[in-house]
């Protein structure tokens, strides 16, 4: 029995740094707790030095992050993606959003306001999610995800969110960027 979802035309899209400029759970964490230090240089020091304890310390933190709480924040949307995603729909294409952010309300808040459906993905399960639940001729990827080269490398089209932290790990892997 086939259980997948039958789609033409389908765009996936990154949440934390594509369609929000920023990653939600430092944010949330710096809102949450009133403080700055989880986007400061101390905790990414303390990150590149030593790794498993800032993962280990961030949450630890974020366990503590009700979401009743998460539910009351709202992210502002880069708006360069949001006129993309909305041309993708105008196109015929079946609109995702597939994010690995801490939790599923977080996903489901955005998908909502962007009247879209989303699904929730481990790091590096990105396209074994969405093989899971679709089935699709064609695919767009719109990410800036090191971790979304598997989708990358599946997608006819992608567009890649560069900044000076991932541009040349995409065009050392043989992917295009603007």
């Amino acid at each position: 029995m086939n259980d997948l979802i039958n789609i033409q035309k389908l765009a996936v899209f990154d949440l934390d740094g594509t369609l929000w400029s920023v990653n939600s759970h430092y944010e949330l964490l710096n809102l949450y707790y009133k403080t700055k230090f989880w986007t400061s240089f101390s905790y990414k020091f303390i990150a590149k030095i030593v790794p498993f304890f800032a993962i280990w310390l961030r949450n630890r933190y974020f366990s503590a992050v009700t979401d009743e709480y998460i539910s009351t924040v709202t992210f502002p949307f880069d708006e360069q993606f949001v006129r993309l995603l909305e041309e993708k729909r105008k196109n015929g294409f079946f609109v995702l959003i597939v994010s690995n952010a801490p939790r599923e309300i977080i996903v489901e808040k955005a998908a909502e306001r962007l009247n879209c459906e989303y699904l929730c993905a481990q790091e590096n399960k990105k396209l074994e999610t969405v093989r899971k639940t679709y089935d699709y001729k064609s695919l767009f990827v719109c990410t800036d995800n090191k971790t979304d080269c598997d989708l990358l490398s599946d997608a006819d089209d992608y567009y890649i969110v560069a900044n000076k932290r991932n541009k040349f790990f995409f065009i050392e892997r043989g992917f295009h960027v603007e």
